[in-house]
């Protein structure tokens, strides 16, 4: 079935979005030594497409873009950044598209907590400021760019007016979409840079707190065990030399309370914990945090 020309521009404008957040994105991977992964074929998971990640359930979950520590196209690593974007022409189905967003990313962050990764939202065209704060209240950082913005932006780049609405007859959908999928390259880099700095303030802010998550550094270790006193660690070596020194049997305790509780303590403010029975896996839960 062909595809109404409403339907055709929406999915360029939000084929342009994630590009563009790709394009800026990837710098920012590469300097902080992360693997940017998004939809594209790739060896680590066997030549699929998809970026596939999987909650508790073993439910899928088909991600947008993750940063990876230690991922290559080979292996994959450690997620420290989930980023997942949408376009909405329309305000009336944004809270429910804000919902199906913080659903999924936050049962996939459930059982990734061990990493405390950032966790985001890129967000264009129409969107209620419900459904906008709804994501915030649940701890997502929100970058917005306004279907006004991206309407300016299009047209003082390459002066093509995207402006439509329920009211836009076919003919002239088209013709948006005709004037679209022939931008070159080159005239896609001019849209993607002037609505970046239509909106320089927050994606800067965006950036700045992407970064700030990847590059914390362990302040404090505290490790408990048996819910004894807090034995406090500012180093990494420390606590492991602590955890494989402790005269702990804890597999083969018939005690309930036989755990040791890990928490540590981040320089942006993040805090991460987990309770094990074992000190290997206390051990693995330190070196991966």
């Amino acid at each position: 079935m062909a595809k109404s020309p409403s339907h055709e521009l929406g999915e360029y404008l939000g084929w342009f979005i994630e590009n563009m957040m790709i394009f800026e994105i990837q710098p920012v991977a590469d300097e902080l030594g992360l693997y940017l992964d998004h939809e594209h074929l790739r060896k680590a998971r066997n030549g699929n497409k998809k970026v596939r990640w999987f909650d508790k359930h073993q439910n899928h979950h088909d991600l947008d873009i993750v940063l990876e520590k230690d991922g290559t196209d080979e292996k994959v690593g450690s997620p420290v950044a989930f980023i997942e974007m949408a376009w909405r022409r329309y305000t009336k189905h944004s809270k429910n598209k804000a919902q199906e967003i913080s659903d999924s990313i936050m049962s996939v962050v459930e059982v990734n907590q061990q990493f405390k990764p950032f966790y985001s939202t890129v967000l264009a065209g129409e969107f209620t400021q419900s459904s906008i704060t709804q994501l915030k209240s649940r701890g997502f950082k929100v970058l917005y760019f306004s279907y006004s913005d991206v309407c300016k932006a299009f047209d003082k780049a390459v002066g093509v007016n995207i402006y439509f609405d329920e009211k836009t007859p076919e003919k002239q959908l088209q013709s948006i979409y005709n004037k679209l999928k022939v931008l070159s390259d080159d005239e896609v880099g001019l849209v993607r840079s002037e609505l970046i700095n239509l909106c320089k303030d927050d994606f800067d802010d965006f950036i700045k707190k992407l970064k700030s998550s990847v590059e914390r550094k362990i302040l404090k270790i505290f490790v408990i065990p048996e819910f004894e006193n807090r034995s406090p660690f500012f180093q990494v070596n420390d606590a492991v030399k602590f955890l494989k020194n402790l005269d702990l049997d804890l597999e083969k305790s018939n005690s309930n309370y036989a755990k040791i509780r890990i928490e540590i303590e981040f320089s942006n403010g993040d805090k991460t914990y987990g309770e094990f029975s074992s000190k290997e896996n206390a051990i693995d839960f330190i070196n991966k945090s």
